[in-house]
C-alpha cells in the first residue's frame, strides 16, 4: 500500500514499511513484526525488500518515475 509521496515516499505491506526520497534513496526500512514501533533501520541488510517495495508499490501506484522535487 503506497500511502503518500511528495519529496519522501511511504509505503508498506503487511510486514515491513518503507520511506525514502522520491528517487529511492536514503531508504529506510523497518520490519513490523518485530519492530512495530518501526526503531531498527534494516534497510541495509534488506535491500530485496526495498527494491521490491519501491517498485511493486511506489512505482506501480505512481504510474512511472516520480517527478524531482
Amino acid at each position: 500500500f503506497t500511502l503518500g509521496y511528495d519529496e519522501y515516499v511511504k509505503t508498506r505491506d503487511d510486514d515491513y514499511a518503507m520511506i525514502s526520497l522520491n528517487d529511492s534513496s536514503d531508504a529506510k526500512l523497518f520490519d513490523l513484526k518485530s519492530d512495530p514501533n518501526m526503531d531498527k533501520n534494516i534497510a541495509v541488510k534488506h535491500p530485496d525488500v526495498v527494491k521490491r517495495l519501491w517498485n511493486d508499490y511506489v512505482l506501480k501506484d505512481a504510474g512511472g518515475p516520480l517527478p524531482k522535487y
